[in-house]
């Protein structure tokens, strides 16, 4: 899942996810679609923790997103 735009002040901006950066794991569940994306994040509540794999560019980065 590609990144359109990051909001300031959400937990993505927070986490350091940038516009660009292609989504491909939350928490070991990996994200081929906006659809796999949604139901990965679904699971997540208010206060847990995140990790996200995203390539960015020619490398991967690993965030920590807490969830609001």
């Amino acid at each position: 899942v590609v990144v359109r735009k990051v909001e300031p002040g959400t937990a993505g901006y927070r986490a350091g996810i940038k516009q660009g950066d292609v989504i491909t794991e939350i928490d070991d569940t990996a994200v081929s679609s906006v659809a796999t994306f949604t139901k990965a994040v679904s699971k997540l509540k208010a206060g847990d923790t995140a990790i996200v794999v995203a390539q960015r560019g020619d490398r991967s980065v690993i965030l920590e997103m807490t969830i609001e």
